[in-house]
């Protein structure tokens, strides 16, 4: 199915395993997948970073994994085993926030506000390396999942509408507020800087033949007439 049209088309009734907070043994997973393949389940959501862990060895990225993430030879496992079960896996690598497992010896990508406080949880994706870091993720986790979608995360980077006025302050960060400016002109918005980066991030995987999937949890504060909507 060609990305163009899988994203109108698309369909998964499944389950979603959170494998970034705690530890799933391989055949337990492959039990799951057997289960809700009888249960006419399409898809198995694989929510595999977190703040707290970081559940698969990622190529290139060996040094992130948890004591007991999955290996190479659990992840050809568990993807032969969705294969003969009728399940899709959807992998995913979650940012720019949840982050804090990823930026262990990364910790100048952290995002700070505009107070000077560090949130060790989020990326400040104004940096161009921190681009490069999502990508080098994403080519990652498509290298281990074959499949035709992956999730690109992206929840609860901005504070929610129940946050407090300084949460929910426009410039809360000003580094993504002089990016977005610097690349868009003066009316760019930390919105503006927010949807650049998922759109780079979703067209690598339009790129790489996935069909790119976002959270919706307040993703982003609702804007009339963004500079940059997201794809």
């Amino acid at each position: 199915m060609p990305p163009s049209s899988g994203l109108r088309s698309a369909r998964y009734q499944g389950l979603s395993l959170d494998v970034g907070r705690r530890a799933f043994s391989v055949g337990g997973v492959i039990d799951l997948l057997d289960r809700i393949s009888g249960l006419g389940f399409t898809a198995l959501h694989l929510h595999l970073t977190e703040t707290h862990r970081v559940g698969v060895v990622l190529p290139g990225f060996e040094e992130l994994a948890a004591d007991d993430a999955w290996d190479h030879e659990e992840v050809t496992r568990i993807v032969d085993a969705a294969d003969a079960a009728g399940i899709a896996l959807i992998p995913e690598i979650d940012l720019p926030s949840h982050a804090a497992a990823l930026l262990v010896g990364r910790e100048h990508l952290r995002l700070s506000d505009r107070h000077g406080t560090v949130h060790e949880d989020r990326l400040d994706i104004a940096r161009p390396e921190s681009l490069e870091l999502a990508l080098a993720l994403l080519e990652a986790v498509t290298e281990l999942f074959p499949g035709e979608a992956i999730h690109l995360g992206g929840d609860e980077y901005f504070a929610a509408p129940w946050e407090s006025e300084d949460e929910q302050h426009p410039e809360r960060f000003p580094s993504l507020v002089e990016h977005a400016r610097r690349e868009l002109g003066p009316t760019a918005t930390a919105l503006d800087s927010y949807a650049l980066f998922v759109n780079a991030l979703a067209a690598r995987a339009i790129e790489r033949g996935r069909i790119p999937m976002l959270r919706i949890d307040h993703v982003v504060p609702s804007a009339e007439s963004p500079l940059v909507p997201i794809s």
